[in-house]
């Protein structure tokens, strides 16, 4: 029988329930540790087994947390189209007729990112007293490093765990007021440091790593056309709804492949105890086109200011962005097709 539950679940799959409460339909096939004869089902060695089956539907928008499963999961996608992030950066997208044998051990999110309901069928391979799946965060992969522990004299403002951002509030993910960086990335960045240290300029960043839930996050706000408070302060000239049309803002950034650092120029006074930031012609994040680092809107003090991050942005390995004088990307980053999640802690 089909019924509509809201469940807070330890159980199920990425193709199937969640470990956060929602709403879903779900039609129970069997969960048994005995066959048709009544005896107990058993594994080639001996132990016991306890086999489960679900039909699970999950709506436009459902997304079933982090979480991963310690016992055979198999799964059949037989209506809409499923999308799965993995623990180890990637994703993939199951759609109706696609089987699954789902990854073991490994942390996954599912989410349903199309307009239509998705349904699957689902089958456990367990055991009694073990559960299916229980709730498990991505862990930060060793070749990931706090910047502060490789370069000690980095100034630091980590927009994204306080409120002064285009959203004006932390972000989802940014639980800490911590930085990290793919290894390569945080010895270019070293590099670029201990060269403008010659000059007496350093580096300010603003952000680095950001996890794909805080995309998420900026995502959901996105989509909803009455928080505008910071809008005098990062986007006075558009309308909230051409944001994402525009690029502004995207369901994937760079940020999450863990190579790219959005950051600006400072003079130093006194070693590290006293800083002015060089005039950019633009405050970080403030999306208009003044921002772009080829714009005509600034003064020639302002562009040479965003040249000279420029250069040795480049000189060092990264590569600019168009739209953004502050965002540089590795050019050879380790991971250039893997979008990490683990939160900032």
């Amino acid at each position: 029988m089909l019924r509509k539950i809201t469940l807070l679940l330890a159980g199920c799959s990425a193709l199937a329930l969640s470990n956060i409460a929602i709403a879903v339909e779900v039609q129970p096939l069997f969960k048994s540790g005995t066959d048709v004869m009544g005896n107990p089902v058993t594994y080639p060695d001996g132990s016991k087994a306890e086999l489960t089956g679900d039909i699970v539907t999950m709506h436009p928008g459902d997304t079933n947390g982090w979480h991963r499963h310690d016992v055979p999961t198999f799964g059949y996608v037989l209506a809409g189209e499923l999308t799965v992030d993995y623990a180890n950066g990637s994703r993939r997208v199951y759609r109706a007729g696609d089987s699954v044998i789902e990854a073991q051990h490994m942390p996954h999110k599912g989410h349903n990112l199309g307009s239509a309901d998705v349904r699957i069928v689902v089958f456990y391979a367990g055991a009694p007293g073990v559960p299916v799946s229980a709730a498990a965060e991505p862990p930060r992969p060793d070749d990931f490093v706090a910047v502060r522990t490789v370069i000690p004299d980095v100034r630091v403002e980590l927009r994204y765990f306080g409120s002064n951002n285009f959203i004006g509030r932390p972000i989802d993910g940014y639980e800490a007021d911590a930085m990290y960086l793919t290894q390569p990335a945080a010895a270019a960045l070293r590099a670029v440091q201990a060269d403008l240290a010659k000059e007496g300029l350093g580096v300010k960043v603003f952000d680095a790593y950001r996890p794909q839930r805080a995309v998420d996050d900026f995502m959901r706000w996105a989509a909803d056309p009455a928080d505008t408070k910071m809008k005098s302060a990062y986007y006075p000239d558009l309308d909230k709804s051409v944001l994402i049309p525009q690029g502004y803002i995207a369901e994937r950034s760079g940020h999450s492949r863990g190579s790219t650092v959005d950051l600006t120029l400072i003079t130093l006074d006194n070693g590290e105890e006293m800083y002015m930031e060089l005039d950019m012609g633009s405050p970080f994040d403030f999306f208009d086109p003044v921002s772009w680092p080829s714009s005509d809107l600034v003064t020639p003090v302002q562009h040479a200011n965003r040249m000279k991050l420029r250069e040795v942005m480049l000189r060092h390995g990264f590569k600019p962005l168009n739209e953004e004088w502050w965002h540089f990307t590795l050019a050879d980053e380790p991971y250039p097709d893997r979008f990490f999640d683990f939160p900032i802690r």
